[in-house]
Protein backbone atom coordinates (compact mmCIF):
# COMPACT_ATOMS: atom_id res chain seq x y z
CA UNK A 1 0.00 0.00 0.00
CA UNK A 2 2.99 2.46 -0.34
CA UNK A 3 5.86 3.39 2.07
CA UNK A 4 3.93 4.51 5.43
CA UNK A 5 6.78 7.47 5.74
CA UNK A 6 5.02 9.24 2.39
CA UNK A 7 1.17 7.96 3.16
CA UNK A 8 -0.95 9.02 5.96
CA UNK A 9 -4.54 8.04 5.31
CA UNK A 10 -7.36 7.66 7.76
CA UNK A 11 -10.94 5.66 7.72
CA UNK A 12 -13.76 6.23 9.50
CA UNK A 13 -16.64 4.31 10.74
CA UNK A 14 -20.12 4.49 8.85
CA UNK A 15 -23.32 5.14 10.26
CA UNK A 16 -26.62 4.01 8.65
CA UNK A 17 -29.53 6.34 9.36
CA UNK A 18 -33.22 4.56 8.55
CA UNK A 19 -35.71 6.92 7.07
CA UNK A 20 -39.16 6.60 6.13
CA UNK A 21 -40.36 8.71 3.14
CA UNK A 22 -43.44 8.77 1.02
CA UNK A 23 -43.45 6.16 -1.95
CA UNK A 24 -41.94 7.76 -4.90
CA UNK A 25 -39.40 6.85 -7.61
CA UNK A 26 -35.91 8.20 -8.24
CA UNK A 27 -35.71 10.77 -10.74
CA UNK A 28 -32.92 10.96 -13.22
CA UNK A 29 -30.58 13.00 -12.12
CA UNK A 30 -27.03 13.77 -14.26
CA UNK A 31 -24.74 11.57 -13.08
CA UNK A 32 -21.57 13.77 -13.08
CA UNK A 33 -19.66 11.65 -10.96
CA UNK A 34 -15.54 11.52 -11.09
CA UNK A 35 -15.48 7.25 -11.73
CA UNK A 36 -19.22 6.66 -10.22
CA UNK A 37 -20.10 3.73 -12.26
CA UNK A 38 -16.27 2.54 -11.73
CA UNK A 39 -16.93 2.50 -7.31
CA UNK A 40 -19.92 0.22 -7.66
CA UNK A 41 -18.70 -2.53 -10.51
CA UNK A 42 -15.39 -2.87 -8.06
CA UNK A 43 -17.52 -3.54 -5.17
CA UNK A 44 -20.04 -5.84 -6.92
CA UNK A 45 -16.86 -7.64 -7.13
CA UNK A 46 -16.36 -7.62 -3.47
CA UNK A 47 -20.17 -8.37 -2.64
CA UNK A 48 -19.93 -11.43 -5.14
CA UNK A 49 -17.09 -13.19 -3.69
CA UNK A 50 -18.91 -13.71 -0.55
CA UNK A 51 -22.13 -14.11 -1.75
CA UNK A 52 -23.80 -10.90 -2.01
CA UNK A 53 -26.42 -9.74 -4.73
CA UNK A 54 -25.29 -6.56 -6.51
CA UNK A 55 -26.11 -2.98 -6.15
CA UNK A 56 -26.81 -1.29 -8.87
CA UNK A 57 -25.38 2.23 -10.07
CA UNK A 58 -28.01 5.23 -8.85
CA UNK A 59 -27.67 8.57 -10.03
CA UNK A 60 -28.99 10.09 -7.60
CA UNK A 61 -27.10 8.83 -5.12
CA UNK A 62 -23.75 9.52 -7.26
CA UNK A 63 -24.88 12.74 -7.59
CA UNK A 64 -24.98 13.04 -3.75
CA UNK A 65 -21.75 11.24 -3.41
CA UNK A 66 -20.18 14.01 -5.66
CA UNK A 67 -21.75 16.46 -3.53
CA UNK A 68 -20.40 15.06 -0.16
CA UNK A 69 -16.39 14.53 -2.00
CA UNK A 70 -17.18 18.40 -2.67
CA UNK A 71 -17.66 19.48 0.73
CA UNK A 72 -15.16 17.38 2.06
CA UNK A 73 -12.41 18.34 -0.08
CA UNK A 74 -13.74 22.43 0.68
CA UNK A 75 -13.74 22.31 3.88
CA UNK A 76 -10.40 19.63 4.61
CA UNK A 77 -12.72 18.48 7.65
CA UNK A 78 -12.77 14.93 7.58
CA UNK A 79 -16.41 13.79 8.75
CA UNK A 80 -20.30 12.04 8.30
CA UNK A 81 -22.99 14.43 6.97
CA UNK A 82 -25.32 11.82 7.67
CA UNK A 83 -28.00 14.90 8.06
CA UNK A 84 -27.31 15.88 4.75
CA UNK A 85 -27.59 12.93 2.71
CA UNK A 86 -31.10 12.46 4.57
CA UNK A 87 -32.38 16.30 3.63
CA UNK A 88 -30.55 15.90 -0.31
CA UNK A 89 -33.05 12.41 -0.74
CA UNK A 90 -35.70 14.43 0.81
CA UNK A 91 -35.51 17.41 -1.54
CA UNK A 92 -35.25 15.22 -4.53
CA UNK A 93 -38.48 12.95 -3.35
CA UNK A 94 -36.57 9.84 -3.30
CA UNK A 95 -38.20 6.68 -1.34
CA UNK A 96 -35.77 5.21 0.72
CA UNK A 97 -35.85 2.64 4.04
CA UNK A 98 -31.96 2.94 5.14
CA UNK A 99 -28.64 4.80 3.75
CA UNK A 100 -24.99 4.54 4.82
CA UNK A 101 -22.00 6.33 3.77
CA UNK A 102 -18.26 5.61 3.63
CA UNK A 103 -15.67 7.94 3.55
CA UNK A 104 -12.17 7.72 2.94
CA UNK A 105 -8.94 10.54 2.35
CA UNK A 106 -5.52 9.70 0.73
CA UNK A 107 -2.17 11.44 0.30
CA UNK A 108 1.32 11.12 -0.89
CA UNK A 109 0.31 8.36 -3.71
CA UNK A 110 2.02 8.98 -7.48
CA UNK A 111 -1.95 8.55 -8.80
CA UNK A 112 -5.37 7.47 -7.62
CA UNK A 113 -6.34 3.96 -7.85
CA UNK A 114 -10.18 3.54 -6.98
CA UNK A 115 -9.30 -0.54 -6.58
CA UNK A 116 -6.95 0.58 -3.50
CA UNK A 117 -9.58 2.31 -1.85
CA UNK A 118 -12.11 -0.28 -2.24
CA UNK A 119 -9.80 -2.42 -0.89
CA UNK A 120 -9.02 -0.15 1.95
CA UNK A 121 -12.89 -0.56 3.16
CA UNK A 122 -12.94 -3.61 2.61
CA UNK A 123 -10.64 -4.43 5.04
CA UNK A 124 -11.88 -1.91 7.75
CA UNK A 125 -14.98 -4.20 9.67
CA UNK A 126 -17.11 -0.86 9.57
CA UNK A 127 -16.63 -0.29 6.22
CA UNK A 128 -17.40 -3.94 5.60
CA UNK A 129 -20.48 -4.20 6.71
CA UNK A 130 -21.94 -1.58 4.61
CA UNK A 131 -20.28 -2.44 1.12
CA UNK A 132 -21.97 -5.72 2.60
CA UNK A 133 -25.09 -4.18 3.51
CA UNK A 134 -28.56 -4.61 2.72
CA UNK A 135 -28.84 -2.24 -0.21
CA UNK A 136 -30.04 -2.37 -3.83
CA UNK A 137 -28.06 1.36 -5.08
CA UNK A 138 -24.93 3.18 -4.49
CA UNK A 139 -22.66 5.60 -5.97
CA UNK A 140 -19.32 7.36 -5.35
CA UNK A 141 -16.63 9.95 -6.12
CA UNK A 142 -13.46 11.41 -5.15
CA UNK A 143 -12.03 15.26 -4.85
CA UNK A 144 -8.95 16.70 -4.35
CA UNK A 145 -8.66 19.36 -1.75
CA UNK A 146 -6.52 22.44 -3.33
CA UNK A 147 -5.18 23.35 -0.16
CA UNK A 148 -3.87 20.35 1.69
CA UNK A 149 -3.46 18.22 -1.27
CA UNK A 150 -5.75 15.37 0.17
CA UNK A 151 -8.34 13.10 -1.95
CA UNK A 152 -11.51 12.46 -0.47
CA UNK A 153 -13.66 9.75 -1.88
CA UNK A 154 -17.35 9.06 -1.26
CA UNK A 155 -19.50 6.23 -1.36
CA UNK A 156 -23.10 6.33 -0.53
CA UNK A 157 -25.41 2.83 -0.53
CA UNK A 158 -29.17 3.15 0.12
CA UNK A 159 -32.66 0.44 -0.11
CA UNK A 160 -34.79 2.22 -2.58
CA UNK A 161 -38.30 1.66 -2.68
CA UNK A 162 -37.90 1.70 -6.11
CA UNK A 163 -34.82 -0.88 -7.45
CA UNK A 164 -35.37 -0.17 -11.49
CA UNK A 165 -34.31 3.66 -10.23
CA UNK A 166 -31.02 2.29 -9.80
CA UNK A 167 -30.08 1.88 -13.88
CA UNK A 168 -31.20 5.21 -14.70
CA UNK A 169 -28.63 7.21 -17.10
CA UNK A 170 -26.23 4.65 -17.43
CA UNK A 171 -25.99 1.42 -19.66
CA UNK A 172 -27.42 -1.49 -18.38
CA UNK A 173 -23.75 -3.97 -18.99
CA UNK A 174 -20.84 -2.92 -16.95
CA UNK A 175 -17.77 -3.46 -19.17
CA UNK A 176 -13.96 -3.03 -17.59
CA UNK A 177 -10.40 -3.99 -18.05
CA UNK A 178 -7.81 -5.70 -15.77
CA UNK A 179 -4.82 -5.14 -16.72
CA UNK A 180 -1.54 -4.29 -15.05
CA UNK A 181 1.03 -3.98 -18.05
CA UNK A 182 2.52 -7.41 -17.55
CA UNK A 183 0.91 -11.29 -17.29
CA UNK A 184 2.83 -11.23 -13.11
CA UNK A 185 1.28 -7.87 -12.36
CA UNK A 186 -2.17 -8.99 -13.78
CA UNK A 187 -2.66 -11.86 -12.28
CA UNK A 188 -1.68 -10.22 -8.82
CA UNK A 189 -4.00 -7.55 -9.71
CA UNK A 190 -7.09 -9.92 -10.25
CA UNK A 191 -6.23 -12.02 -7.30
CA UNK A 192 -6.82 -9.25 -4.96
CA UNK A 193 -9.75 -8.03 -7.07
CA UNK A 194 -11.66 -11.16 -6.71
CA UNK A 195 -10.27 -12.70 -3.43
CA UNK A 196 -9.29 -9.60 -0.78
CA UNK A 197 -7.06 -11.02 2.07
CA UNK A 198 -6.62 -14.11 4.14
CA UNK A 199 -7.50 -16.59 1.48
CA UNK A 200 -7.30 -20.41 2.42
CA UNK A 201 -4.79 -21.41 -0.52
CA UNK A 202 -3.34 -19.42 -3.39
CA UNK A 203 -2.17 -21.80 -6.39
CA UNK A 204 1.35 -20.58 -8.08
CA UNK A 205 2.30 -21.15 -11.64
CA UNK A 206 5.29 -20.37 -14.21
CA UNK A 207 4.43 -17.41 -16.24
CA UNK A 208 6.75 -18.76 -18.74
CA UNK A 209 4.65 -21.44 -20.06
CA UNK A 210 0.92 -22.80 -19.65
CA UNK A 211 1.44 -26.71 -19.68
CA UNK A 212 1.46 -27.12 -15.74
CA UNK A 213 -1.12 -24.82 -15.26
CA UNK A 214 -3.64 -25.96 -17.04
CA UNK A 215 -5.69 -29.05 -14.38
CA UNK A 216 -4.86 -26.72 -11.61
CA UNK A 217 -6.44 -23.17 -13.16
CA UNK A 218 -9.62 -25.16 -12.97
CA UNK A 219 -8.77 -26.60 -9.82
CA UNK A 220 -8.44 -23.32 -8.46
CA UNK A 221 -11.39 -21.88 -9.97
CA UNK A 222 -13.41 -24.97 -8.26
CA UNK A 223 -11.76 -23.97 -5.09
CA UNK A 224 -12.42 -20.12 -4.74
CA UNK A 225 -8.58 -19.71 -5.09
CA UNK A 226 -6.37 -17.12 -6.49
CA UNK A 227 -3.45 -18.01 -9.40
CA UNK A 228 -0.53 -15.87 -8.75
CA UNK A 229 2.53 -16.32 -11.91
CA UNK A 230 6.22 -16.55 -10.82
CA UNK A 231 9.67 -16.96 -13.08
CA UNK A 232 10.79 -20.26 -12.74
CA UNK A 233 14.04 -19.36 -10.28
CA UNK A 234 12.31 -15.70 -9.37
CA UNK A 235 8.99 -14.11 -7.04
CA UNK A 236 8.31 -11.25 -9.17
CA UNK A 237 7.54 -8.04 -6.83
CA UNK A 238 3.91 -7.80 -8.17
CA UNK A 239 3.46 -11.00 -7.34
CA UNK A 240 5.32 -10.64 -3.27
CA UNK A 241 3.01 -8.17 -2.78
CA UNK A 242 -0.06 -9.70 -3.55
CA UNK A 243 0.99 -13.00 -1.91
CA UNK A 244 1.79 -11.16 1.07
CA UNK A 245 -1.79 -9.17 1.09
CA UNK A 246 -3.69 -12.31 0.18
CA UNK A 247 -1.56 -13.85 3.46
CA UNK A 248 -2.59 -17.78 2.24
CA UNK A 249 -2.72 -20.26 4.96
CA UNK A 250 -1.41 -22.85 2.51
CA UNK A 251 0.69 -22.41 -1.41
CA UNK A 252 0.27 -25.01 -4.26
CA UNK A 253 3.35 -24.93 -6.92
CA UNK A 254 1.60 -26.57 -10.47
CA UNK A 255 4.57 -28.19 -12.01
CA UNK A 256 7.82 -29.29 -11.07
CA UNK A 257 10.94 -28.26 -10.24
CA UNK A 258 12.29 -27.29 -13.81
CA UNK A 259 9.17 -24.93 -14.07
CA UNK A 260 9.28 -23.70 -10.23
CA UNK A 261 12.78 -24.31 -8.57
CA UNK A 262 13.02 -25.05 -4.55
CA UNK A 263 14.80 -21.67 -4.40
CA UNK A 264 11.31 -19.94 -5.47
CA UNK A 265 9.33 -22.42 -2.84
CA UNK A 266 11.71 -21.05 -0.40
CA UNK A 267 10.98 -17.76 -1.48
CA UNK A 268 7.17 -17.82 -1.01
CA UNK A 269 7.33 -19.86 1.74
CA UNK A 270 8.94 -16.79 4.02
CA UNK A 271 6.72 -13.96 2.59
CA UNK A 272 3.60 -15.71 3.37
CA UNK A 273 5.00 -17.59 6.27
CA UNK A 274 2.23 -20.61 5.17
CA UNK A 275 2.78 -24.56 4.36
CA UNK A 276 4.22 -24.89 0.40
CA UNK A 277 3.56 -27.99 -1.63
CA UNK A 278 3.66 -28.78 -5.21
CA UNK A 279 1.43 -30.95 -7.35
CA UNK A 280 3.37 -32.15 -10.24
CA UNK A 281 4.50 -34.70 -12.66
CA UNK A 282 7.65 -34.56 -15.18
CA UNK A 283 4.80 -33.89 -17.67
CA UNK A 284 1.76 -31.62 -18.30
CA UNK A 285 -0.08 -34.75 -18.71
CA UNK A 286 1.14 -36.15 -15.49
CA UNK A 287 1.22 -33.06 -13.73
CA UNK A 288 -2.85 -32.44 -14.78
CA UNK A 289 -3.28 -36.17 -13.53
CA UNK A 290 -1.77 -35.36 -10.27
CA UNK A 291 -4.11 -32.31 -9.74
CA UNK A 292 -7.10 -34.24 -10.19
CA UNK A 293 -5.53 -36.98 -7.62
CA UNK A 294 -5.21 -34.61 -4.96
CA UNK A 295 -8.65 -33.22 -5.69
CA UNK A 296 -11.25 -36.21 -6.94
CA UNK A 297 -12.60 -38.79 -5.50
CA UNK A 298 -13.74 -42.03 -7.90
CA UNK A 299 -17.01 -42.11 -9.53
CA UNK A 300 -17.39 -38.55 -10.21
CA UNK A 301 -19.84 -37.33 -13.17
CA UNK A 302 -18.02 -35.98 -15.31
CA UNK A 303 -14.63 -35.30 -16.35
CA UNK A 304 -13.33 -32.74 -19.06
CA UNK A 305 -10.32 -34.06 -21.76
CA UNK A 306 -8.38 -31.19 -23.91
CA UNK A 307 -5.27 -31.27 -25.72
CA UNK A 308 -2.79 -30.66 -23.57
CA UNK A 309 -1.28 -28.15 -26.59
CA UNK A 310 -4.81 -26.43 -26.92
CA UNK A 311 -4.38 -24.17 -24.40
CA UNK A 312 -7.17 -22.07 -25.41
CA UNK A 313 -10.24 -24.45 -25.70
CA UNK A 314 -8.10 -25.95 -22.19
CA UNK A 315 -8.33 -22.55 -20.43
CA UNK A 316 -11.86 -21.82 -21.20
CA UNK A 317 -12.64 -25.43 -20.63
CA UNK A 318 -11.21 -24.91 -16.95
CA UNK A 319 -13.65 -22.32 -16.32
CA UNK A 320 -16.52 -24.37 -16.85
CA UNK A 321 -15.02 -28.11 -15.31
CA UNK A 322 -14.41 -25.40 -12.45
CA UNK A 323 -18.28 -24.51 -12.62
CA UNK A 324 -18.88 -28.38 -12.79
CA UNK A 325 -16.80 -29.53 -9.68
CA UNK A 326 -14.91 -31.62 -12.73
CA UNK A 327 -11.61 -32.62 -13.13
CA UNK A 328 -9.84 -31.26 -16.28
CA UNK A 329 -7.60 -33.85 -18.20
CA UNK A 330 -5.10 -33.78 -20.94
CA UNK A 331 -4.29 -36.18 -24.26
CA UNK A 332 -2.10 -35.62 -27.38
CA UNK A 333 -4.00 -35.18 -30.71
CA UNK A 334 -3.89 -39.22 -31.56
CA UNK A 335 -2.81 -40.89 -27.89
CA UNK A 336 -3.81 -40.98 -24.53
CA UNK A 337 -0.86 -40.72 -22.20
CA UNK A 338 0.00 -43.09 -19.31
CA UNK A 339 -1.30 -40.95 -16.02
CA UNK A 340 -4.10 -39.72 -18.37
CA UNK A 341 -5.35 -43.24 -18.91
CA UNK A 342 -4.88 -44.24 -14.92
CA UNK A 343 -6.30 -40.97 -13.37
CA UNK A 344 -9.29 -41.31 -15.88
CA UNK A 345 -9.47 -45.07 -14.69
CA UNK A 346 -9.54 -44.32 -11.28
CA UNK A 347 -12.24 -41.63 -11.38
CA UNK A 348 -14.98 -43.61 -13.39
CA UNK A 349 -16.90 -40.59 -14.47
CA UNK A 350 -20.29 -41.39 -16.19
CA UNK A 351 -19.21 -38.94 -19.28
CA UNK A 352 -16.28 -37.53 -20.65
CA UNK A 353 -16.72 -34.24 -22.25
CA UNK A 354 -13.82 -34.10 -25.07
CA UNK A 355 -13.06 -30.43 -25.79
CA UNK A 356 -12.14 -29.64 -29.52
CA UNK A 357 -12.54 -30.79 -32.89
CA UNK A 358 -11.00 -33.76 -34.43
CA UNK A 359 -7.46 -32.00 -35.63
CA UNK A 360 -7.09 -31.46 -31.43
CA UNK A 361 -8.32 -34.95 -30.46
CA UNK A 362 -8.92 -37.35 -32.95
CA UNK A 363 -11.67 -39.77 -33.41
CA UNK A 364 -9.64 -42.82 -32.13
CA UNK A 365 -9.21 -41.10 -29.16
CA UNK A 366 -12.70 -40.18 -28.69
CA UNK A 367 -13.05 -44.13 -29.58
CA UNK A 368 -10.40 -44.81 -26.82
CA UNK A 369 -12.30 -43.00 -24.39
CA UNK A 370 -15.20 -44.79 -25.11
CA UNK A 371 -14.33 -47.64 -22.96
CA UNK A 372 -14.04 -45.60 -19.81
CA UNK A 373 -17.24 -43.54 -19.99
CA UNK A 374 -19.97 -42.09 -22.52
CA UNK A 375 -18.20 -38.99 -24.67
CA UNK A 376 -19.50 -36.30 -25.77
CA UNK A 377 -17.45 -33.64 -27.93
CA UNK A 378 -17.50 -30.03 -27.59
CA UNK A 379 -15.96 -28.27 -31.20
CA UNK A 380 -16.04 -25.55 -33.73
CA UNK A 381 -13.91 -23.72 -36.23
CA UNK A 382 -11.84 -21.82 -34.36
CA UNK A 383 -10.26 -21.05 -31.01
CA UNK A 384 -13.19 -18.36 -30.62
CA UNK A 385 -16.25 -20.46 -31.73
CA UNK A 386 -14.67 -23.04 -29.78
CA UNK A 387 -14.69 -21.30 -26.79
CA UNK A 388 -18.43 -19.99 -27.11
CA UNK A 389 -19.60 -23.73 -27.51
CA UNK A 390 -18.35 -24.72 -24.41
CA UNK A 391 -20.23 -21.56 -22.95
CA UNK A 392 -23.19 -22.73 -24.68
CA UNK A 393 -22.54 -26.06 -23.44
CA UNK A 394 -22.96 -24.82 -19.53
CA UNK A 395 -24.76 -21.30 -19.85
CA UNK A 396 -28.25 -20.40 -20.05
CA UNK A 397 -29.33 -17.45 -22.16
CA UNK A 398 -29.35 -14.89 -19.16
CA UNK A 399 -27.55 -17.07 -16.94
CA UNK A 400 -24.27 -15.53 -15.73
CA UNK A 401 -24.26 -12.26 -14.21
CA UNK A 402 -20.57 -11.66 -15.59
CA UNK A 403 -18.33 -12.79 -18.34
CA UNK A 404 -14.67 -13.31 -18.51
CA UNK A 405 -12.94 -12.19 -22.02
CA UNK A 406 -9.17 -12.74 -22.85
CA UNK A 407 -7.11 -12.32 -25.76
CA UNK A 408 -6.80 -16.15 -27.40
CA UNK A 409 -4.06 -15.04 -29.22
CA UNK A 410 -1.44 -16.05 -26.38
CA UNK A 411 -1.71 -17.61 -23.13
CA UNK A 412 -1.16 -15.43 -20.25
CA UNK A 413 -4.37 -13.75 -20.20
CA UNK A 414 -6.65 -16.65 -20.53
CA UNK A 415 -4.24 -18.24 -17.88
CA UNK A 416 -5.24 -15.78 -15.49
CA UNK A 417 -8.68 -15.20 -16.21
CA UNK A 418 -9.66 -19.08 -16.30
CA UNK A 419 -9.54 -19.33 -12.47
CA UNK A 420 -11.25 -16.12 -11.86
CA UNK A 421 -14.12 -17.25 -14.87
CA UNK A 422 -14.20 -20.78 -12.49
CA UNK A 423 -14.34 -18.90 -9.44
CA UNK A 424 -17.12 -16.84 -10.35
CA UNK A 425 -19.03 -19.75 -12.06
CA UNK A 426 -18.71 -17.47 -15.53
CA UNK A 427 -17.51 -18.46 -18.60
CA UNK A 428 -14.85 -17.50 -20.00
CA UNK A 429 -14.66 -15.95 -23.72
CA UNK A 430 -11.85 -15.20 -26.06
CA UNK A 431 -11.37 -12.09 -28.90
CA UNK A 432 -9.10 -10.59 -31.07
CA UNK A 433 -6.12 -8.42 -30.21
CA UNK A 434 -8.11 -5.62 -31.67
CA UNK A 435 -11.15 -7.38 -32.75
CA UNK A 436 -14.57 -8.68 -31.17
CA UNK A 437 -15.34 -12.20 -33.54
CA UNK A 438 -18.82 -12.27 -34.66
CA UNK A 439 -19.31 -15.54 -32.81
CA UNK A 440 -18.68 -13.53 -29.68
CA UNK A 441 -20.75 -10.87 -29.68
CA UNK A 442 -23.55 -13.20 -30.47
CA UNK A 443 -22.79 -15.28 -27.52
CA UNK A 444 -21.95 -12.02 -25.11
CA UNK A 445 -25.77 -11.24 -26.44
CA UNK A 446 -27.04 -14.46 -25.56
CA UNK A 447 -25.87 -14.41 -22.20
CA UNK A 448 -27.15 -10.35 -21.41
CA UNK A 449 -24.57 -10.15 -18.77
CA UNK A 450 -24.53 -7.68 -15.96
CA UNK A 451 -20.51 -7.28 -16.01
CA UNK A 452 -18.16 -7.81 -19.07
CA UNK A 453 -14.09 -7.99 -17.48
CA UNK A 454 -11.27 -7.98 -19.61
CA UNK A 455 -8.58 -9.53 -18.37
CA UNK A 456 -5.40 -8.30 -19.97
CA UNK A 457 -4.53 -6.36 -22.83
CA UNK A 458 -7.95 -5.91 -24.71
CA UNK A 459 -7.77 -3.64 -26.81
CA UNK A 460 -10.09 -0.01 -26.51
CA UNK A 461 -11.48 -1.16 -29.64
CA UNK A 462 -12.63 -4.37 -28.37
CA UNK A 463 -14.61 -3.12 -24.91
CA UNK A 464 -16.10 -0.78 -27.68
CA UNK A 465 -17.06 -3.33 -29.78
CA UNK A 466 -18.64 -5.79 -26.48
CA UNK A 467 -20.31 -1.86 -25.33
CA UNK A 468 -22.16 -2.04 -28.69
CA UNK A 469 -23.12 -5.08 -28.64
CA UNK A 470 -24.31 -5.29 -25.34
CA UNK A 471 -26.29 -1.73 -25.66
Amino acid sequence: MGDPRRLVRSLAAVAISAVLATLASAPAVPAFAVGGSTYVELTNVKRESVGKPPVGFSSVLDQISIERARQLASSDVFEHDMDYIGRRLSQLDVCYSSVGEIIAWERGYPSYDYQRTIDQWWNSEGHHAIMVGNYNGAGGSHTTSSDSGKIYSVMIFAKLCDASSTTASVRTTSVRRMDAGDRYATAAKVALARYGTDVPVVYIASGRGYGHALGGAAVAGRAHAPLLLVRPSSVPASTADALVRLDPQRIVILGPRRSVDRSVARRLHNLAGADVSRLAGRTRYSTAAAVSRATFGSGVRRAYVVNGHNFPAALAGAAVAARRGAPLLLVRSHTIPFATRTELRRLDPDRIIVLGGRHSVSSRVADRLRHIGSVRRVRAATKYSTAVAISRSAFATNGPRVVFLARGGSFPSPLVASPAAGSARAPLLLVRRDGLPAVVRDELRRLAPSRVIAVGGVSDAVLRAVERALS
